[in-house]
């Protein structure tokens, strides 16, 4: 009696390991790349010669502004995972492993360049001119730093982030439209769908992403951001 029993033990237990398995091979996929990214957004504005402060019988004081902000990033080439289970894909940073944990984020350095003109000009009135002040003075300039650069997929849409620590411009002044941060670089997605990350046969990735914002200013004048970005990946 003991043998079918032993048997009979050995086939249930071989079966319940099986159905434990099915699921996640059905449904986990993976994916190894060598990858980086690099980034680059550009913001001009410009407000025309207006009228600064009251007229009084001193005359007035005009102004014209324009500036200008370029961001720019790239990561090192980094080993890069994706994990999929039943879902969007889980990114890790500067392993292959299963079972590392990784890096948070991907390793970058940048630049990040600001400048700033001014024209001033007075209008004298009938009791004199007006009072013309020393020019301010500007702390504009490049600024090096590391940005931390992350990839996450939402939908169908892959999205690139750079965290960056404050730049202090504290006299450099940036008119931006809604949205932009100044000495950021603005989140934006660009649709590339999930399976396509996982598709074995793309031996190479390569991802664009790119958008433009734009809004008027006081006096007639405008600014513009141009957010661009680059993502590729070489399947290993």
């Amino acid at each position: 009696m003991a043998r079918p029993y032993k048997r009979g033990m050995k086939t249930i237990l071989i079966a319940a390991a099986v159905l434990a398995l099915a699921p996640a091979t059905a449904s986990a996929q993976s994916a190894r790349f060598v990858g980086y990214v690099e980034g680059k957004q550009v913001t001009t504005w410009e407000i025309p010669r207006h009228q600064h402060g009251v007229r009084d019988c001193k005359g007035a004081a005009f102004l014209a502004e324009r500036g200008s902000e370029t961001v720019r990033f790239r990561t090192r080439p980094a080993r890069i995972r994706a994990d999929r289970i039943g879902g969007y894909p889980a990114l890790k940073y500067g392993t292959w492993s299963r079972f590392a944990a990784g890096k948070p984020h991907l390793a970058a350095t940048g630049t990040v360049t600001r400048t700033h003109d001014a024209v001033r000009d007075y209008e004298p009135g009938p009791c004199g001119a007006p009072p013309q002040p020393a020019p301010p003075v500007y702390d504009c300039g490049k600024r090096r730093y590391a940005p931390e650069v992350r990839l996450q997929w939402r939908g169908h849409t892959a999205f690139v982030a750079a965290a960056q620590p404050d730049l202090a411009f504290l006299s450099c002044p940036l008119r931006a439209a809604t949205g932009i941060i100044e000495g950021d670089f603005t989140e934006i997605g660009e649709r590339y769908p999930v399976r396509e990350l996982f598709d074995r046969r793309q031996g190479l990735v390569v991802v664009l992403g790119k958008r433009t914002y734009s809004e008027q200013l006081d006096f007639g004048g405008v600014t513009t951001t141009t957010i661009t970005w680059k993502l590729r990946l070489r399947r290993r």
